[in-house]
């Protein structure tokens, strides 16, 4: 088994500080789908322990550093859990300490996430979305296997301007033939998303 560099766990009390820091770092929030607004401490304690309390239709984890610190770098989510249908939209992830911001710690907490709604949760369809734009995102969606369904236009306002949102999805058997054939080591998955970029930007 592949040993990371980073474990995920759920929320604690304190997570709040770091996580209103990295929501007030407006170049951080720049390219996620949300709005960039203010958000005191008082209402983001409130909705970090507004999420420790209730993960059965949405579950926010922490992101760690698995070197012995258990240093909280960022955090993942997975949204719109719908247990009839089997399916949920894996949330945006966020890497908010810079120094790890490499883009190996985003591989692997997607993948372990992607790990816990097929293998624990019995997910048969995860969705995500993106700005078309991301410097990232769309790349490392495809060398997961996320296949993109459509745009939706001018859905968001942001940075001034009413922006499109891609929309993908993986379909569990997707997943099972990635992982039976040894493509979702962190290696392969980086290795992809480089080949892809390279063939958008072409």
């Amino acid at each position: 088994m592949e040993k990371y560099s980073i474990y995920l766990r759920p929320f604690a009390e304190d997570d709040y500080l770091l996580i209103n820091k990295w929501r007030n770092d407006h170049e951080l929030q720049r390219m996620t789908g949300g709005l960039i607004k203010y958000v005191s401490l008082e209402m983001e304690r409130e909705w970090v322990h507004q999420k420790m309390m209730d993960n059965v239709r949405d579950l926010y984890l922490a992101i760690c550093l698995n070197d012995g610190s258990h240093r909280m770098i960022g955090y993942i989510s997975l949204n719109n859990i719908d247990h009839l249908n089997k399916t949920a939209d894996a949330g945006g992830t966020v890497i908010g300490e810079k120094d790890c911001q490499d883009g190996f710690s985003m591989f692997e907490a997607l993948k372990l996430l992607l790990d816990y709604a097929f293998l624990q949760l019995n997910m048969n369809r995860i969705t995500a979305s993106c700005l078309p734009d991301h410097f990232l995102a769309p790349y490392s969606l495809g060398a997961f296997g996320f296949e993109k369904e459509g745009r939706m236009h001018e859905c968001i306002y942001k940075n001034g301007s009413y922006q499109d949102m891609d929309l993908y999805a993986l379909l569990r058997k997707k997943y099972d033939k990635i992982e039976s054939d040894g493509g979702y080591s962190i290696k392969s998955l980086v290795r992809r998303c480089i080949k892809l970029r390279k063939e958008e930007k072409s």
